[in-house]
């Protein structure tokens, strides 16, 4: 007489880091992508719904991506998200999947709005073919991959993690999970620049509402950490995870 066994099935989590992550859009995710084209969601927070550049399209190829060109306007916009973007001093780290088709492209923005009403950019990413930026302050205090350092050719997936290490001022660039070496600034980052009556929203695929830096290519997956500094070896954790989705 033979003896069965059953085996339990074991639960698992998400392989990416998932601790203080505050803000997580995926396009190829029926929770945060309904496929109607009018709204994305977080899959974490409060966060609920955006507003939608009709003209963007949505693809399933690569398990699901966005498009953005010329005529998206402001991209996928969500407001009310003061809440977990960068008041005070908070550790932050930034993460995108994105596929660029030409130059000067903005994956996303943080958007400062002021207290009159103006709008900063405060701590965005922008890319174009050759190099990768990042900006603190409405393009000051600023830094990027040397032109000969990193070939950032067109119409190929490529993941960046953008860390802020507030106690020791410290911004990082980490591409495809590995420390761009060319891309780590150690002055003028201790802090954001803001004071309480300022707001956020979070601009995806652009930096403004027109033709100026937006977005030119794909993205499919952003995510944002508040509090924390995504180690080296966490970085590599993300990248390995999601890698095979874009043929890694």
């Amino acid at each position: 007489m033979r003896n069965h066994f059953l085996r339990a099935a074991v639960a698992t989590g998400p392989a990416y880091v998932t601790n203080d992550l505050v803000f997580h859009i995926d396009a190829g995710d029926t929770n945060s992508y309904s496929g109607s084209g009018t709204t994305v969601n977080s899959l974490v927070g409060s966060i609920s719904s955006s507003s939608y550049n009709s003209n963007i399209s949505h693809s399933t190829s690569d398990d699901g991506y966005w498009s953005f060109g010329s005529n998206t306007g402001a991209g996928i916009e969500f407001d009310s998200v003061t809440s977990f973007m960068p008041l005070g001093s908070s550790n932050m780290t930034y993460e995108v999947w994105t596929k660029i088709t030409s130059n000067f492209s903005t994956p996303f923005a943080l958007v400062r709005i002021l207290a009159n009403g103006n709008e900063e950019y405060n701590f965005f990413t922008f890319t174009s073919s050759q190099r990768f930026s990042v900006f603190k302050d409405s393009f000051t205090n600023s830094f990027n991959t040397s032109n000969n350092s990193v070939s950032l050719t067109p119409n190929v997936w490529r993941h960046f993690v953008i860390t802020h290490d507030t106690s020791t001022g410290t911004a990082k660039v980490y591409i495809n999970g590995s420390l761009d070496t060319t891309n780590t600034d150690t002055t003028n980052w201790g802090a954001y620049s803001n004071n309480s009556d300022d707001q956020y929203l979070v601009r995806i695929g652009a930096l403004n509402t027109n033709n100026f830096l937006n977005m030119k290519g794909d993205i499919s997956i952003v995510r944002f950490y508040k509090g924390k500094v995504l180690t080296a070896t966490e970085v590599t954790q993300n990248y390995n995870a999601e890698k095979a989705r874009y043929g890694y």
